[in-house]
């Protein structure tokens, strides 16, 4: 048995159950994607660990009224969460999730069985200094700035992005979100989001005259209450400003990634196993993991 994932058909939870009864040293881990699925999988294989199966939790039947009495969004991070509170008990099943607004929304009551990424999600991993000039030189094979630059460059607009999610979520806007790219500006030494044209379009939709005053104050608020950035910014509005990024300093180098989701790949690709293993998230999985050796009688 590998960490790849299993596409024959899909499980029933009282199934796993019965299953985790028979055979505890089973490792299951139970992820939200595709690309959370291999990249799951990659890094327990590069850990030593073969014999743990890594699966999207779409494979798992969940029916709405599970969730629904569990008090749980119809996703795959709702799923999840079920999963990990249905086995709590047994070391045969983990969960992982994205932290997403965790620290501004509230956290999921911990379990031993549900992790949380150390970031707002997992390529959040790649907004830091190593792995983003690892993918500067080799993915890009240079560029005009360093990655402690582009960081800096990128983390005033990305938190703005990331209270505006918050509110929408926190102030139960049901706001349907707009691209934001054509509203930031490259002015050399920083981009700036130019908030009022994106509130302007991102409300459209509810023209309340004092909706957008209610957010701007909101956002004002958050962002002097001093958030940890790479713990609330969202990892695709970070994959998606490094593109806008690129194009307005090279767009030769844009043009190496048809979209958004090959770069964030890239970016991915650029982690290393042994930094990894130190953030707290990928240590708790390799030791919830690990199989009790057999002791020789």
């Amino acid at each position: 048995m590998t960490c790849a994932a299993t596409n024959e058909g899909r499980f029933r939870v009282h199934e796993l159950r019965v299953k985790y009864s028979l055979e505890p040293t089973l490792r299951d881990v139970f992820v939200e994607g595709k690309t959370d699925e291999e990249f799951y999988g990659w890094f327990l294989r590069t850990s030593g660990n073969t014999s743990c199966r890594v699966l999207r939790v779409s494979l798992v039947e969940i029916p709405f009224e599970m969730l629904e009495s569990e008090g749980l969004p119809d996703n795959n991070r709702g799923r999840a969460i079920l999963l990990a509170r249905r086995f709590s008990e047994t070391r045969c099943a983990t969960s992982i999730v994205d932290r997403d607004f965790d620290d501004i929304l509230g956290p999921e009551p911990p379990t031993e069985s549900l992790l949380t990424t150390d970031y707002s999600s997992l390529e959040m991993y790649c907004f830091a200094q190593e792995p983003l000039q690892k993918f500067l030189s080799v993915v890009l094979r240079g560029f005009p700035l360093s990655a402690a630059e582009v960081l800096d460059l990128l983390t005033q607009p990305l938190l703005e992005l990331a209270v505006l999610r918050c509110a929408n979520q926190e102030l139960g806007l049901c706001l349907s979100w707009v691209p934001f790219q054509r509203d930031c500006r490259d002015n050399a030494t920083s981009i700036q989001l130019d908030r009022p044209r994106f509130l302007s379009r991102w409300t459209r939709t509810r023209p309340e005259s004092e909706l957008i005053n209610t957010i701007e104050k909101y956002v004002q608020e958050r962002i002097s209450s001093g958030l940890i950035a790479r713990a609330l910014i969202r990892g695709h509005d970070f994959v998606e400003l490094l593109r806008w990024l690129l194009g307005a300093r090279s767009k030769s180098k844009q043009r190496l990634f048809p979209d958004s989701d090959a770069l964030g790949r890239s970016l991915l690709g650029c982690l290393e196993h042994h930094a990894l293993a130190q953030e707290e998230m990928f240590s708790r999985l390799i030791e919830r993991t690990a199989v009790p050796q057999r002791i020789a009688g």
